[in-house]
């Protein structure tokens, strides 16, 4: 499968604030001059809405010959190695657009979603396991509304000892803090915190059962090494699994998901709109607690 070569030109009108956005500037280390891959606009051409997937694969290389289209080895990303959303506007190819009934931003949650898909089919994960996660933001709350659809009830363990969740659209078994002692051991936990810090991957060795599985969404720096205690993890025979990114399959099913479910994910995930200024004003918007998902109205 190689991309469509063909580009097409993106008015951007949104764009969503992540985790990964918000490492890069803490590092200011962007790579690029503006930010952004989560990305809803208009199609300059035939002006209709669309949602962008940022990941351009080559087609060619060995990864994209067994569809690993997100392992691709000349993969080029907006907002990573090519300039994002925030630019205001972009050129990218046909095959890496997703064409929209409306402008409902819901869409913006399409990257975060289809992150979540593409993990959760890494794994093997059935109704009757037990299920940790580690974490409290975008990305955790969304991983346990999919794990709730599957009819999976997950304990969650953050910082917080709470998942924000004023609408109860999420069921959750038991909510841990970060200092309390959990006995239970897990078949599958899922560590969504990332950042330079490693109590969440001990905590996630910890709480794993023998012959367990880890499934690491968090986006921990480049560069950075952790000191883990690797005793329990391989003497207990646990597995580590990292996600990188998502194919456009999962792209597609996320909005699927989303179709198929009305306006429902905005009842999980708060959302809050801001114009862009500066860089360490998106940082300190993002972190305001509450807010899930920060977005950039660029109309």
């Amino acid at each position: 499968m190689k991309n469509n070569s063909d580009l097409v030109s993106i008015l951007v009108e949104k764009v969503g604030i992540c985790g990964s956005d918000k490492q890069k500037i803490l590092q200011n280390n962007m790579g690029v001059q503006f930010l952004g891959h989560e990305i809803l606009g208009i199609d300059n051409f035939h002006k209709k809405y669309v949602a962008v997937n940022p990941n351009i694969h080559c087609g060619k290389c060995f990864y994209c010959s067994r569809k690993d289209f997100n392992l691709c080895s000349n993969i080029k990303a907006i907002g990573n190695n090519i300039d994002g959303g925030l630019r205001g506007s972009i050129q990218i190819p046909l095959d890496n657009i997703l064409y929209l009934e409306n402008n409902n931003i819901k869409y913006i949650l399409l990257d975060p979603l289809a992150v979540i898909i593409h993990g959760l089919g890494l794994v093997n994960i059935t109704e009757s396991d037990n299920v940790l996660v580690i974490g409290s933001g975008t990305l955790a709350k969304l991983l346990i509304w999919i794990l709730n659809r599957k009819k999976i009830i997950p304990s969650v363990v953050n910082r917080h000892g709470y998942i924000k969740d004023s609408n109860k659209k999420l069921k959750l078994d038991k909510v841990y803090d970060n200092k309390q002692l959990i006995t239970k051991k897990f078949k599958y936990t899922f560590e969504m915190v990332g950042y330079e810090q490693v109590d969440s991957l001990e905590k996630a060795i910890f709480c794993t059962q023998k012959k367990g599985n880890i499934v690491c969404f968090g986006v921990f720096p480049k560069g950075y090494i952790a000191p883990i205690e690797l005793r329990s993890l391989f003497e207990n025979e646990i597995k580590i699994q990292g996600v990188r990114s998502f194919v456009p399959d999962d792209f597609k099913k996320a909005k699927e998901i989303l179709d198929e479910t009305n306006d429902e994910v905005l009842d999980v995930i708060s959302i809050e709109y801001t114009k862009f200024k500066t860089y360490d004003q998106l940082l300190s918007q993002s972190n305001v607690e509450g807010v899930d998902k920060l977005v950039v109205d660029l109309t």
